[in-house]
């Protein structure tokens, strides 16, 4: 049994890429977060 068995259905794939978009509706939402953070946290997450 492999890991995918277990947390998935069979014949179900899982598939995840970074997002990649930018917000221009809501320019206040996350801009008291710098962006040193923001690169720390995706470097922790891997």
């Amino acid at each position: 049994m492999t890991r995918n068995d277990i947390l998935l259905p069979s014949g179900v794939r899982l598939a995840v890429s970074p997002l990649s978009w930018a917000n221009d509706v809501l320019e206040d939402l996350g801009a008291d977060i710098p962006l040193e953070t923001c690169l720390r946290d995706a470097a922790e997450t891997g």
